[in-house]
């Protein structure tokens, strides 16, 4: 990879997991079998600047505790700065937040879901357009993927394609022309991530009468976990190198 790959910081995983695993941009660059001197990692929360296109070959935009619907002046910067980028080619991937960010910044609308949470280990469908998208590529047509997030995509952008989907989220992964992806579940979450997210929303579960232990009793590895990230550091160093020679 000769340019390197922007991580969009768009918030902190919980203490607990941040001291065993790293936070968000570790874990992704863990998954995507990346080194440290490929990424940069560029924080807009913090106040930091996004870079121009073309000083670099891909995006990842993470997860965060804030809501897309909140619009905070940092977030609504960042989905300025998604629209443009849409014009460049560049390979993107949201996820969770990135995910519900990039559709709000394309024309779709997010907030909360109104059945409150999805959290643990998830059964996943591809539809006919995912069995065939690069990004679900050796992953099965029904897949386990780790959830946690209580805000969805109600309304994809005009020209998305739904890529997967379950019985509770009607918009976990899509596609905008060739090279934008967001997916709401989180491929750089491992099974004790998941169950440390699940024992810090015990509570909120039980008022939303859902079954904590359950939920804990059923996280497992999970498909999207062991190939999604794979499959976009492969994407993104074809684009880098067709763009580059």
């Amino acid at each position: 990879m000769f340019r390197p790959l922007v991580i969009v910081k768009t918030g902190s995983t919980l203490p607990q997991i941040k001291q065993k695993y790293g936070d968000f941009e570790q874990m992704i660059a863990r998954g995507m079998e990346m080194p440290e001197d490929s990424i940069r990692v560029v924080c807009p929360p913090a106040g930091e600047s996004l870079p121009s296109p073309g000083s670099f070959c891909g995006i990842v935009i993470t997860g965060s505790h804030s809501m897309v619907s909140e619009r905070e002046d940092w977030s609504e910067r960042t989905a300025k700065w998604l629209s443009g980028v849409l014009e460049a080619g560049i390979p993107v991937l949201g996820i969770c937040y990135g995910h519900q960010l990039l559709a709000h910044a394309l024309g779709g609308e997010s907030g909360y879901h109104p059945w409150g949470r999805e959290v643990g280990t998830a059964e996943i469908f591809k539809t006919s357009q995912g069995e065939k998208d690069p990004l679900f590529e050796n992953i099965p047509r029904e897949f386990l993927a780790q959830t946690s997030h209580s805000q969805t995509v109600h309304t994809l952008p005009e020209d998305a394609v739904l890529l997967a989907w379950n019985h509770f989220e009607a918009t976990h992964a899509y596609r905008i022309k060739d090279c934008i992806w967001g997916v709401q579940f989180h491929p750089e979450f491992n099974p004790d991530i998941t169950r440390i997210y699940t024992l810090d929303q015990v509570e909120e579960l039980r008022n939303e009468n859902k079954d904590p232990a359950k939920v804990y009793n059923g996280v497992c590895t999970s498909d999207a976990e062991i190939h999604l990230l794979c499959n976009f550091a492969r994407i993104v160093l074809e684009y880098d190198m067709k763009t580059i020679i």
